[in-house]
């Protein structure tokens, strides 16, 4: 796991390093890391680096450099009328590096660039882009097909309270300095960043222990199974859902489980379910509806419409899942859950819960999740091109893992349905989430590795 910090924590963190560290020892290490990464290029490449007025500007100065003395000597550094670093500058000037005001100069020398370094503004912006950086930001995305971007810290535009959709640059990659920014892997901006590295100029440990969530990595995922256990002691998992229109949903989420190590599956269903089931999943139990005797946990919703009642199965008291339709028929409904209570909803779904409309930026939807779970009292799993994990007053964690085979039809009831697996196997609320989080991420690039071999 790695702490992932918001912008204002991170402003903190600058303030305090710059109070016993020299600044330009920081800047020194992460304009040179910045160059390390765009270094591939050809020494004939032409290569344009934009530097604004805070450090991220000076980490793009000392970049250039970098360059220009390793012998990169076709590039321009665009600065604003703002101003830049004075020292750092003052060494370009004095090598003859090309520098410009001029945003239609730049414009044009963008125009045949191998490579444009990004180093306008980053996590002290306040509201969004205007005048010249509006116009600069809109000439990097105006950049011609090839031409590689790569953002320092932050895509220049976007913040922890930018608003979704604003102007920001659309980065091939973003070098976060000292730890990332949780901003980067909201769902909305996520595209933005690109491939996104962490790369620590010599803040010390006492200050990057400092985090406001937590990223999720492959490597954390460990699934102890008991070789030895009987399977009434790997948990048995009652699902209930289904329906005309998707009645397979069930089925993925209750397979999911099986396969997932749980030692008994129910299916609660109607007679006429049963009957259309059985004959194709054998492997499971079949029991009345409401029937919840001998249950160590429930899934419930995978292929309802909404329009179902979800009493019954929130008077049971046990831990559950719900998903889909369960999460429109729970709706606004102000609940308390007394057992550990996993929601799994898709950005849709959220907006059945929680009035998302006017959430426009990553710190106001974020407050409004964690407001909902903290008086709820269950985990909430936002599934989408990232995976947020929120819980009842603690940090939420996050899982980094755009996957295309993922973004499929029934892949959330495959998700809810290895949730329900953990829960029923005494795991906590968060860390069966965890668990199902990865594990079902994983499951994800193995499919796209054997359809890749199928090709």
């Amino acid at each position: 796991m790695q702490n992932l910090v918001h912008c204002a924590t991170m402003l903190s963190i600058d303030r305090t390093a710059s109070a016993f560290m020299p600044e330009n020892s920081l800047l020194e290490r992460a304009g040179m890391e910045v160059w390390n990464q765009a270094r591939p290029l050809s020494k004939a490449a032409k290569v344009l680096f934009i530097a604004g007025p805070g450090n991220n500007g000076s980490d793009a100065l000392v970049a250039a450099r970098s360059a220009f003395v390793e012998g990169y000597l076709d590039i321009l550094v665009l600065i604003t009328a703002k101003g830049a670093n004075a020292i750092q500058l003052k060494a370009l000037q004095a090598m003859g590096v090309s520098i410009t005001a001029e945003i239609d100069k730049a414009r044009a020398f963008l125009q045949q660039s191998s490579a444009v370094i990004d180093g306008l503004c980053g996590t002290g912006m306040k509201g969004g882009l205007e005048g010249p950086f509006f116009q600069i930001v809109t000439m990097i995305n105006k950049r011609p097909l090839g031409t590689f971007c790569i953002s320092i810290d932050l895509p220049s535009g976007l913040c922890d309270d930018s608003e979704y959709q604003s102007l920001c640059v659309r980065a091939d990659k973003t070098i976060c300095m000292g730890l990332e920014k949780a901003c980067l892997l909201d769902y909305h901006n996520r595209p933005e960043a690109g491939a996104i590295v962490n790369f620590n100029p010599g803040f010390p440990s006492q200050l990057t222990g400092e985090k406001d969530a937590i990223l999720l990595q492959g490597q954390d995922f460990k699934d102890q199974d008991d070789p030895y256990a009987f399977k009434t002691k790997k948990g048995h998992v009652g699902f209930a859902g289904g329906s005309k229109d998707y009645p397979g949903a069930l089925m993925l989420a209750a397979s999911s489980a099986f396969h997932a190590g749980s030692g008994l599956v129910s299916i609660m269903c109607s007679e006429g379910q049963r009957d259309f089931y059985a004959p194709s999943w054998p492997q499971f139990i079949y029991r009345n509806e409401h029937d919840f005797s001998g249950l160590d946990c429930l899934c419930i919703g995978n292929g309802w419409l909404g329009g179902e009642n979800l009493d019954p199965y929130i008077a049971a008291d046990l831990p559950m899942v719900l998903d889909a339709g369960a999460l429109r028929a729970l709706g606004r409904r102000q609940v308390r859950f007394s057992k550990p209570t996993v929601l799994t909803p898709h950005p849709g779904e959220l907006a059945c819960l929680i009035d998302t409309a006017p959430l426009r930026t990553f710190r106001a939807l974020a407050l409004a999740i964690q407001a909902y779970v903290d008086k709820s009292n269950c985990f909430l799993v936002l599934k989408a091109c990232t995976t947020w994990i929120y819980g009842p007053t603690m940090k939420p964690a996050c899982l980094d893992s755009p996957n295309s085979r993922l973004g499929v039809g029934g892949s959330g009831d495959v998700l809810s349905g290895l949730a329900a697996s953990y829960l029923g196997r005494g795991c906590s609320g968060f860390e069966a989430c965890t668990k199902a989080v990865l594990a079902h991420s994983l499951a994800g690039f193995d499919a796209m590795t054997l359809s890749r071999s199928l090709l």
